[in-house]
């Protein structure tokens, strides 16, 4: 068992020479400061969903793959919405969008849109292949219409490129592969498509921009801007707190600077590492370096303030709170250090990232608030005091907080009773919590692009995302095998009407069946599969030979791989996943000998889901291993453990409740709430526990214990509570739902911490007895 009386006692030597050496602190400290800020500009950002996954991960390896087959399967794109698609003017702004995006888009490749794409006709030499709209458009409306009755006679168009009544079309604009080491360009591309679509010029086509590129943009670019402004709004909060709860010049100045600091230097040094951030997840380890450097410098305030007032002694001040205050502060931060190390056993890199980067400015924090908070605190002239008056508040004070732990005790099977009663309601709704990864869930339609690709998607011909499913023979040329060719269409008829979120599937099958009836003059009854592999061969090499290129897109040039593409308007992962599930099944019943494979956005979005799932579970799982071990060895038992974390799976049970109640999903932010509250519930525990040992220890008398612990640190702790749980609301002022769903999480969980270390942690250490029996203050002076 640790000695906490030696070790508080090391403490007040450490503060003696901490101020001894205050000057040469001050010099390692600015050279530490240039350095960091010297790596600042070095710091890069990115929001790709990339990021999410290491470059070794299976699912990228795979992605790669395909797109060394396929090619790019980023796509930027544009929505249009107009009367009739079919007039000169909208078919020439059509054509002359779609030509200055491919010339001004950076790895533009190619546009496919109504006024480019391929239009199989027959003719004497079998197969021609020419472009439906043509160069001149027409002038007369007939002319147009007929152009119109093509377009919608083919499968490959109605539904695809226009819709079927003719208002609504795509320009999609295809990409080349990036270069290796342009982390950039996505954002490069989203935002040139950007600016060229919003050109006054294309205003009459109502032109709506998706596609991955152009959502990696503003998505980085809304996150740019709501993060400072949520952290500004955070700032203006402290302060205010700070200014109420402390009155004092240095109370405000102290604890910013700390925070100020510890951020310089920890994202200081990551960019010199050449560490990259991701803009949509930085909120989470500033806003928690933000909340523990304002709580921890709460606590040294709190026992500084109140032995100066006692004794006018300013340097003296500072040994006794580093006395009283240091171990715990100490031990709060090394516990929640750890518990962010759990994030390290969840197989995402950015998850990773936050997991380490919460824990480095925890870290940073503590050492300033161990070393730069007291120095700064040692300067000054010692002051005489008017004890009757300090005398006189600190009764009126003690005696309301010990009144209120002689309650605790008093009722104390009404708030068993109750504290079972709501943690059991709050376990219910754990278990019906959704994940999603959906931006519609996660960001809101609040956000204007957001609401924007979700009225794209439920349009008659958008989406919101696609998976790939990659079909791979062991030889060559078996796609050109007709019975082949005939599954794969029985494949994508499943996939069509047995699936429960997709929209439009896309694979060779429609180009195939097109030429066939092509080639019998355009009878209906041949739109179909031909019957022999030399009639699928010929008409493969007839389509080549025309000048046809989509087919590259469908196959690969060793005709051993089929590429099948699934769109849908919504991002539901626990549905996908299910209808991937089925169409692999399916796929490997109809194609035994072929190897099955899903990639693409939604297919990674899969696999992050569940890894999420079961990351977050088990990261909280060994977060919570680790506090409890922790606890044990340093008040030395497995009771005191207990004591300690019975209060702290609370919170993140009840907070795991909400999200089932409110129907808050599981996202890439929300999956990081658990653990983290964890870490910051424990830290008002260990304080609790950490004074109630001393004063049981002092006194015999558990109770006596407990009423002087509720007065030594009872207002600290609803204070630092107090500002955890005002920080965290300023994320209700985000228009981003996940920002607000993270702040409503933390204060439910933030709040339920506080009132179980307030009402049940005293109650389980008076009925566990963990520090030794307990003896009745009039027993021990009587003997």
């Amino acid at each position: 068992m640790i000695n906490l009386e030696r070790i508080n006692n090391w403490f007040n030597s450490y503060g003696k020479w901490l101020v001894r050496n205050r000057l040469w602190y001050f010099l390692f400290f600015v050279l530490l400061l240039a350095v960091s800020i010297i790596g600042l500009p070095k710091l890069q950002s990115s929001a790709d969903e990339d990021n999410w996954f290491g470059k070794k991960d299976r699912t990228i390896i795979d992605q790669n793959k395909m797109e060394e087959i396929f090619g790019n399967t980023d796509i930027a794109a544009v929505h249009v919405s107009v009367k009739n698609i079919f007039t000169r003017q909208n078919l020439e702004l059509i054509r002359k969008l779609g030509q200055d995006l491919e010339d001004n888009v950076p790895y533009a490749d190619d546009v496919f849109s109504i006024t480019s794409l391929e239009y199989s006709q027959g003719s004497e030499w079998g197969i021609e292949i020419e472009d439906l709209i043509p160069e001149d458009i027409p002038d007369d409306q007939e002319a147009l219409d007929k152009l119109r009755e093509k377009a919608i006679s083919k499968e490959l168009i109605k539904g695809q490129v226009i819709s079927e009544d003719c208002t609504e079309a795509w320009i999609i604009l295809r990409l080349l592969r990036y270069k290796d080491g342009d982390d950039e360009a996505t954002l490069k591309i989203g935002k040139r498509f950007l600016e060229v679509v919003n050109k006054p010029l294309y205003a009459p086509l109502s032109p709506k921009a998706t596609g991955v590129p152009v959502i990696m943009y503003e998505k980085t670019n809304f996150f740019s801007h709501e993060t400072p402004r949520v952290m500004k709004f955070s700032f203006l909060v402290v302060f205010l707190i700070l200014l109420v709860s402390l009155r004092s010049v240095r109370g405000i100045f102290i604890p910013f600077l700390t925070i100020a600091f510890s951020l310089l230097i920890v994202f200081g040094l990551q960019g010199h590492l050449g560490i990259t951030i991701d803009p949509t997840v930085v909120t989470m380890p500033i806003f928690l370096g933000l909340s523990v450097a304002v709580g921890y410098n709460i606590h040294i305030f709190h026992f500084y303030q109140d032995y100066r007032k006692k004794t006018g002694k300013v340097k003296e001040a500072v040994y006794y709170t580093l006395q009283e205050s240091g171990w715990p502060i100490l031990f709060t931060a090394l516990t929640t250090i750890l518990a962010l190390f759990s994030f390290l056993f969840i197989s995402s890199p950015l998850l990773q990232w936050i997991g380490l980067a919460s824990a480095s400015l925890v870290f940073v924090s503590l050492l300033l608030v161990l070393s730069f908070t007291p120095i700064l605190l040692s300067f000054g002239k010692d002051k005489a005091v008017a004890p009757n008056k300090v005398l006189a508040r600190g009764v009126r004070l003690n005696k309301w907080l010990a009144g209120f732990s002689d309650w605790i005790f008093g009722n104390r099977k009404k708030i068993i009773f109750f504290y079972i009663l709501i943690t059991l309601i709050g376990a219910c709704g754990f278990f019906m919590f959704r994940i999603s990864f959906s931006p519609v869930d996660s960001i809101g339609l609040k956000v204007p692009y957001v609401k924007r690709v979700n009225a794209i998607a439920h349009s008659q011909i958008g989406a919101l995302a696609s998976y790939n499913i990659i079909i791979e023979f062991p030889e060559n040329d078996a796609v050109k095998e007709p019975k082949n060719m005939k599954k794969l269409d029985e494949l994508v008829k499943f996939i069509e009407t047995k699936t429960v979120l997709t929209k439009r599937v896309s694979s060779i099958v429609k180009i195939i069946k097109d030429m066939n009836k092509v080639l019998f003059d355009n009878k209906d009854a041949e739109y179909k599969i031909p019957d022999t592999r030399q009639a699928i061969a010929q008409e493969l090499l007839l389509y080549e030979n025309s000048g046809g290129t989509e087919a590259t897109r469908w196959i690969d040039y060793d005709y051993k791989r089929y590429r099948i593409q699934v769109e849908l308007p919504e991002m539901d992962t626990k549905i996908a996943d299910q209808d991937i599930i089925k169409i692999k099944e399916k796929a490997r019943q109809l194609f035994p000998d072929a190897k099955v494979n899903e990639v693409g956005t939604l297919a990674k979005m899969v696999v992050m889901a569940e890894r999420v799932t079961y990351g977050q579970l088990f990261s909280f799982f060994i977060a919570l291993v680790i506090v409890a071990i922790t606890l044990m060895v340093a008040f030395g038992g497995v009771r005191v453990g207990l004591v300690g974390m019975i209060p702290n799976i609370t919170p993140a049970i009840l907070a795991g409740g909400a999200m089932g109640y409110l129907d808050i999903p599981l996202d890439m932010i929300t999956v990081t709430i658990m653990p983290m509250i964890l870490g910051l519930a424990v830290d008002d525990t260990i304080h609790f526990i950490n004074h109630y040992k001393l004063y049981y220890n002092e006194y015999g008398d558990y109770k006596r214990a407990s009423a002087r612990c509720f007065t030594s640190i009872g207002v600290a702790l609803i204070t630092t509570s107090v500002i955890l749980i005002l920080n965290y609301a300023v994320y209700l002022s985000s228009t981003a739902a996940m920002l607000q769903h993270v702040g409503l999480l933390a204060i439910i969980g933030i709040g339920s911490a506080l009132l179980a270390d307030f009402f049940i942690t005293p109650i389980l250490i008076r009925m566990l007895e963990p520090f030794g029996k307990h003896i009745d203050s009039k027993e021990k002076n009587e003997s």
